[in-house]
């Protein structure tokens, strides 16, 4: 490999390392793989989803790091403000913010991934059987190619945007 090639791989994982949640790790299974891995180097609890994009993983991990060693003087409120993003994410309520921000946000990240991981999953029993309705809801209209409606309850309607959002991509597929 010459010199020009390496450089140009180098400054491609430099900047998919310094805004991976802005570039290639921002939509769907990405997103998730992304904020998993963020959650389990914060908390050490997070389990690896069944489909997982690698690289957004381990780019997640890293973030997770970071912010653990930005906070690691009060992590204590750290992991409170993410515990309470992510009970926030799960309810599809993204517009709360507690202190440190950063904390918050990744916790959010979390609790919107695991929820439509639930939803796309069927678990019931994490995310119950209205949940569930809406993803299956939004797929299909998703697939059909219709515009969403998703409703008015902020986490019903978090499982339909899911449900469309995998509808629309895997279109043709399903």
């Amino acid at each position: 490999m010459n010199f020009i090639n390496s450089l140009c791989l180098m400054a491609l994982f430099i900047s998919l390392n310094t805004n991976a949640n802005g570039l290639w790790c921002s939509k769907s299974y990405r997103f998730e793989s992304f904020s998993y891995g963020m959650a389990e180097s914060l908390t050490n609890s997070a389990s690896r989803p069944k489909v997982i994009d690698e690289l957004c993983w381990r780019l997640g991990q890293k973030r997770g790091t970071v912010i653990k060693k930005n906070h690691i003087r009060n992590e204590k409120h750290c992991l409170l403000a993410f515990t309470e993003g992510k009970d926030d994410g799960m309810n599809g309520i993204s517009t709360n913010s507690s202190y440190p921000l950063d904390c918050y946000r990744s916790g959010v990240n979390y609790g919107e991934s695991k929820l439509s991981i639930s939803a796309r999953e069927s678990r019931t029993q994490v995310v119950g059987k209205d949940c569930i309705r809406s993803y299956k809801k939004g797929r299909l209209s998703g697939l059909q190619d219709i515009v969403p409606s998703p409703g008015m309850d902020n986490k019903l309607s978090y499982c339909y945007m899911t449900g469309h959002s995998d509808g629309s991509l895997f279109r043709g597929l399903l």
